[in-house]
């Protein structure tokens, strides 16, 4: 079902990403703040350099890297992580530093890849390899990611499918997003153009950012203030469509309300266990987590070996039931 290595899917050639929020510090670099630094210890070419902004609000990432430092170390790579937040500024400065070290390859994922367009031909100019993270900028080696536009169609589908059966086909629905990023938009444009189609009689009835579960509560807490009989929240991370759940928890809602249904995008540990249990979340798009992780090493490793190619992991949509859930769970290491 999932594959290490797939053809460039074309559309995802054509759009821009972040993976919306992802990384603190791993590997070789003790903490964000020591990141660039870290580039100057040991065999700097053997240096693999991830900038990833937003990383600590989204758990999914932790364990991406987790899984990352070991294949680092197992292939001999140090590898230094930097989480910028929101700030692309800082982004591009701690890249250029990078640069002048001459690390082997860097590993970029942005709110707006034009950003890092300029940035990445320096690099390449430079001899490094240069990988964007979910998306394709003009001047890159490669592309390491998932289909974000897909994941979202699979879950808005999924959330269609339901309002037919359960509701009739009529739903108040809320969406979280996270508008400043491009992988985020596609995300949530893939989960409204499938709900629609599938649903055509639902009411979008709020759409907020939210990439925490903390942001998610606080934002549908007060969405169901508003709409008391707000029936699904879909969002373009699992962890806010977990703070969704939460909201729902505590305005009274049963845990497997049957007129209620939350779902999210990545297939964190948390989200796909709710899957598992049978609660009111009841979908979530996951990717392989075991293959996305190692391939922040193994596809810079293949271009400093010579090799030409993108790395894209499938995704699919795992509700209760799925025989998927387990493994999907065991890439979190228990």
């Amino acid at each position: 079902m999932f594959r290490s290595l797939t053809p460039r899917r074309a559309a995802l050639a054509a759009t821009a990403m972040l993976t919306a929020g992802i990384l603190a510090a791993c590997g070789a670099t003790p903490n964000t703040g020591t990141a660039a630094a870290g580039a100057a210890a040991g065999d700097v070419k053997h240096t693999i350099a991830v900038s990833f902004p937003n990383a600590s609000a989204a758990p999914v990432v932790q364990n991406l890297f987790r899984i990352a430092k070991d294949e680092a170390k197992a292939k001999g790579y140090n590898l230094v992580i930097d989480d910028p937040g929101s700030d692309e500024a800082k982004q591009v400065n701690t890249i250029q530093t990078w640069i002048q070290q001459g690390v082997g390859a860097i590993v970029a994922s942005t709110l707006d890849p034009k950003v890092l367009d300029g940035v990445a031909k320096q690099a390449r100019a430079a001899g490094i390899k240069w990988v964007t993270f979910g998306d394709s900028i003009p001047d890159q080696d490669a592309t390491l990611g998932f289909p974000h536009s897909e994941a979202g169609q699979k879950l808005g589908q999924a959330a269609g499918d339901w309002i037919t059966k359960q509701r009739g086909g009529h739903a108040k629905v809320a969406i979280l997003s996270w508008a400043p990023a491009e992988y985020a938009r596609q995300r949530q444009d893939g989960i409204t153009s499938a709900l629609k189609a599938a649903a055509p009689g639902a009411e979008i009835v709020a759409t907020q950012d939210a990439l925490s579960s903390t942001d998610g509560l606080a934002k549908v807490s007060t969405i169901l203030q508003a709409h008391p009989d707000l029936n699904m929240v879909l969002a373009v991370e699992d962890a806010a469509g977990q703070g969704g759940y939460q909201a729902f928890l505590n305005a009274g809602h049963a845990g497997n309300d049957p007129k209620v249904f939350i779902g999210g995008i990545d297939g964190a540990q948390d989200e796909l266990k709710l899957v598992q249990q049978g609660t009111v979340y009841r979908a979530t798009s996951a990717f392989n987590q075991q293959l996305l992780g190692e391939g922040f090493v193994t596809l810079p490793d293949a271009l400093l070996h010579g090799e030409t190619k993108s790395y894209y992991t499938p995704v699919e949509l795992v509700e209760n039931g799925n025989p998927d859930i387990t493994k999907l769970l065991g890439y979190y290491g228990g």
